[in-house]
């Protein structure tokens, strides 16, 4: 799989959500006085790393984040659509790069892990003011309420912070009817984590979920087909299956536009897609290509399966005809590969 090499920046995350931990007893107190949240950095000890997870109101999580401060370095994990995967990003100082499981491809960005720390930490250096002691499955904790402004828009954050490490366990953000949790916990420095760690070991795992993908080609009750490798000099860019499996998609790539998509194959499982346009079902000795704006697409059925082929302007020139000439069964294609 081709590595690419894109520049991009990375959004801001929409943090926290439903309580997973509960309260088991809290008591009111106005003994302590109000403080400043301290920066999450100075609550991971030596030999440790930091575990986040995000969960939305409906208590689904969303992000799961993996975070050594002392080595500028995180690993945050974007929940995804099941079959896809999950996608996962990794900051060090210099930059950081992405996981892509749509693709699956990795894309290198230039935001680095300090950039992303103001994400993970968002409440250091913010005034809290004390509610109340108790504890978060047998954590001893200290409660505190941090009420935030910006824009006109308004949030309260509950704050349970564990007493002896002084680390925010857990965030119950409010902002009007949203509602969102954050849960954070102390794991040991091990190999293993520390491999999860790395940069590198995205190529590994776009290389793995390419062979994954292949074999359940060979798996799926209806044919899919792919271009013959080696045809019109084309290199094949991602590989993606729809959601349930129920269509398959394989996009190319020409020497002269390495990166974009110059050729895409779709096959689409009839008998799971009933609602499939019959327009589009006719044989391919009388379906016509269609011009568009963006290119020609060709549609047509064979046997069980419902079959697109788009080709894009200016980057694929060949009849869309010829291109169907080329298809073969990809799981002989992927059998004949090992």
């Amino acid at each position: 799989m081709t590595r690419r090499y894109w520049i991009t920046m990375a959004g801001c995350i929409a943090l926290a959500v439903v309580c997973t931990a509960a309260v088991v007893a809290t008591r009111p107190t106005t003994a302590f006085p109000p403080i400043v949240l301290d920066a999450l950095a100075n609550s991971v000890p030596p030999g440790h790393y930091m575990v986040m997870d995000v969960y939305d109101a409906s208590g689904r999580r969303t992000s799961h984040y993996l975070v050594d401060p002392a080595g500028k370095r995180a690993v945050r994990k974007r929940s995804f659509e099941e079959v896809l995967g999950d996608d996962i990003i990794i900051y060090d100082s210099s930059g950081h790069s992405t996981f892509v499981a749509l693709g699956p491809e990795i894309v290198e960005g230039a935001a680095n892990y300090e950039q992303v720390e103001k994400t993970i930490d968002s409440l250091a250096g913010m005034k809290a003011t004390s509610v109340s002691e108790g504890k978060v499955d047998a954590i001893t904790t200290k409660r505190v309420q941090v009420d935030l402004e910006n824009e006109g828009a308004t949030a309260t954050v509950f704050v349970d912070i564990d007493t002896d490490t002084g680390l925010r366990i857990r965030e119950q953000w409010t902002s009007g009817s949203n509602r969102r949790t954050i849960v954070r916990g102390l794991v040991p420095a091990t190999t293993q984590f520390a491999a999860q760690l790395e940069r590198g070991s995205l190529d590994t795992l776009v290389q793995t979920t390419v062979d994954e993908r292949m074999q359940t080609i060979t798996e799926l009750p209806y044919d899919v087909l792919a271009l013959k490798p080696g045809a019109f000099d084309l290199q094949l860019l991602f590989i993606t299956p729809g959601p349930d499996w129920d269509w398959m998609s394989f996009t190319y790539e020409s020497p002269n536009n390495p990166g974009l998509p110059a050729l895409v194959v779709e096959t689409w499982s009839l008998a799971a897609r009933t609602d499939y346009p019959e327009s589009l079902l006719l044989p391919l000795s009388q379906a016509v290509a269609e011009k568009n704006d963006v290119g020609v697409r060709l549609c047509y059925r064979v046997g069980n399966t419902g079959v697109q082929i788009a080709a894009y302007a200016g980057r694929f020139a060949d009849p869309v005809t010829d291109v169907a000439a080329n298809l073969i069964d990809a799981s002989s294609w992927v059998r004949a590969d090992k």
